[in-house]
């Protein structure tokens, strides 16, 4: 085989006949003639040794194959191929990164590649959904379009953890802010192009949407097949019925992961602002956890299904003790430089204004009964998921029960509910509500017999 160099210019010669299907858009020959410039690809760029990474103009074709393609195989197959691009051919690494990561002081270096190719930055123009025939009928929620749309989010996540995550690992050993200013991630957000409040009301209808989950991990549309697409479902199509639903548990996934980067980047930018490292270059934006907390407690109806599908317990308790902290108190404003906050509080802190009548009446009626006892509920659960992830083995049970905190907030849950129920009679309580008090009572009692 002759040089990567020689086979890319090849491959680059025939990329417009490839991808120039005006006349024949739907053809078979086109269809071919897409997966076999794909596969050409892999092998100069992947499978071949010396391989060589792909040019910008061929980066631009596999791009444009997977937002233009008709059919589930280009969709698939380009999708994939870019994620594994991605991975040999990174835009930025870590130098010496086991070093770096063992000591957090020896000499470390984020390399960028220079004027690599993004899907952020030069791509083509996407086809309009107008003028994209998918390979079913237009009135089909399982058309290749719809699986288009939720591949390319994941893909676009995937970019940007990949760039954000090695910035972050040096901005922790170095404190130099600008390695997480010029992050695609903070790029992004502070561009004027986008309505940040907007994109955060999809992202949230996303994930309490359409593909709620439940505690067992499976999904309600899985267990309700025909009310979640009435009259479309047929037996031919079960198995693209299942692929879709898979694909959009992954696409939950995928938006969770993006809501916990930017979070992630805002904790980060509080600590350099706080330390004076930003300055005005940096955009003004609300933080997103409290976007997220505005959102919540607008529209009450929300908190469920966002809370039952949002899976990270760390960041599932911040969001809940924030919203509870919006209710509990209001600190004093502070100064851009204090190091002083209002959201320094604990689960075990939001307990204690439930320890007693007034202040509990206080905050359900602030608040409403249903929604007090839905996040205590959801905060407990997500402390609780935090202890167990982090004892190593089951064993360590025992030593676990006898963590203080643990005990005091199933103390502090069961002690809040009581106090709810004085104060309010008739309620009552989900399954999930009973389940957090029954666990609540088990360890209080475990706890008695070690």
């Amino acid at each position: 085989m002759g040089s990567p160099v020689r086979s890319n210019r090849g491959i680059e010669e025939n990329t417009l006949a490839i991808l120039d299907s005006s006349g024949i858009r739907d053809s078979r020959d086109i269809h071919d003639d897409r997966l076999a410039f794909l596969e050409a690809v892999r092998l100069v760029s992947l499978t071949s040794k010396p391989s060589s990474a792909p040019t910008w103009n061929m980066y631009n074709a596999v791009f444009r194959i997977f937002r233009d393609g008709t059919s589930l195989e280009e969709i698939m197959t380009s999708y994939q191929l870019l994620v594994e691009l991605e991975k040999h051919y990174p835009r930025l690494c870590l130098v010496d990164q086991s070093k770096f990561e063992s000591t957090f002081g020896g000499a470390c270096e984020l390399v960028v590649v220079k004027e690599t190719w993004s899907p952020f930055v030069g791509s083509v123009e996407s086809a309009h959904a107008d003028d994209v025939e998918t390979s079913r009928s237009s009135d089909s929620l399982l058309d290749a379009h719809l699986l288009k749309n939720l591949v390319l989010l994941q893909y676009l996540v995937h970019v940007l953890e990949g760039d954000f995550l090695p910035r972050e690992t040096v901005y922790k050993a170095t404190m130099k802010w600008i390695f997480l200013r010029e992050s695609l991630l903070s790029l992004i957000l502070g561009s004027r192009k986008i309505n940040i409040r907007y994109f955060i009301q999809d992202c949230m209808t996303i994930i309490s949407g359409g593909f709620v989950r439940h505690k067992s991990g499976r999904f309600h549309d899985l267990e309700n097949v025909e009310t979640f697409l009435p009259g479309v479902v047929e037996e031919p199509d079960l198995t693209l019925l299942y692929a879709t639903l898979e694909m959009g548990k992954k696409t939950v996934i995928a938006v969770e992961k993006l809501l916990i980067l930017v979070i992630r980047l805002d904790m980060h930018r509080k600590v350099a602002d706080i330390q004076g490292y930003t300055s005005r270059a940096d955009a003004i934006r609300v933080p997103l956890m409290e976007m997220i907390v505005d959102q919540l407690s607008y529209n009450k109806d929300v908190i469920s299904p966002f809370l039952l599908a949002f899976s990270e317990p760390k960041w599932k308790l911040e969001i809940i003790m924030q919203y509870f902290w919006k209710y509990c108190h209001r600190a004093p404003v502070h100064t851009r430089r204090s190091k002083n906050s209002s959201d320094d509080a604990t689960f075990e802190t939001i307990l204690k204004y439930f320890s007693n009548g007034p202040s509990t009446q206080t905050l359900v009626r602030k608040m409403s009964s249903e929604v007090v006892q839905l996040l205590l509920a959801h905060g407990f659960q997500a402390y609780l998921s935090s202890v167990w992830h982090n004892s190593k083995l089951l064993a360590d049970i025992e030593e676990t029960l006898k963590d203080v905190p643990l005990l005091q907030i199933s103390k502090g849950l069961i002690c809040a509910y009581e106090n709810i129920k004085k104060n309010n009679d008739g309620i009552r309580l989900s399954a999930f509500e009973k389940e957090a008090l029954f666990t609540a009572a088990t360890i209080v009692a475990l706890d008695s017999q070690f």
